[in-house]
């Protein structure tokens, strides 16, 4: 394919837009710490145990989740609405410019996923870093992490392990032998 000079520039400038929008979106990535779960008796529960809790030889926590500060939402899976916002996004991206994202909506691409997913039925809480303010993560050299401890109140949510499930493929004396001794060894295994 040939260029003239008008074409090389557009499409060092695409090159250009689409850097500083992946860029915008690193940035904005980088303050949103979750953890994502899946609400009872949701979701495709024989899948979600072949791909997770190493294949069924885990368990499966069913907590009580009481937000504070964190934010808990159920994933949106459809498609969004062609909104003022989204027909402005979609000129700015045309012109190789990041999106425009209002500050109260900055951590909404945290709770959308696509369709192919909706089988997992997943709910997300969220804890959003702000410039200038409290910053309790942590990092294990190659991850950042926001650390809330389960059964231990804090500020941003109170988690609670009501019961622990163990996986069809689960050995029941690993799991009460994990337990033994912590602070989680009366909570109910059935």
């Amino acid at each position: 394919m040939e260029l003239d000079t008008a074409d090389h520039r557009r499409s060092s400038g695409v090159t250009s837009g689409l850097h500083r929008m992946l860029t915008f979106y690193k940035t904005l990535s980088d303050d949103l710490f979750y953890v994502s779960l899946t609400r009872p008796g949701g979701g495709d529960e024989i899948d979600l145990w072949s791909v997770f809790a190493e294949g069924g030889h885990g368990v499966r926590l069913k907590l009580r989740v009481h937000p504070s500060r964190a934010e808990l939402r159920a994933i949106q899976y459809d498609a969004l609405p062609d909104t003022v916002l989204s027909k402005l996004n979609s000129a700015l991206a045309s012109e190789g410019e990041p999106p425009f994202v209002p500050w109260s909506l900055s951590k909404i691409g945290a709770f959308c996923l696509p369709s192919t997913l909706r089988r997992e039925d997943e709910v997300r809480l969220l804890i959003k870093r702000h410039a200038g303010g409290r910053d309790d993560a942590l990092t294990d050299g190659i991850n950042q992490y926001w650390p809330l401890p389960i059964g231990e109140s804090n500020d941003f949510c109170q988690i609670d392990l009501i019961e622990i499930h163990p996986g069809p493929n689960a050995q029941m004396h690993n799991i009460q032998n994990t337990i033994a001794g912590t602070p989680f060894e009366s909570v109910p295994v059935v």
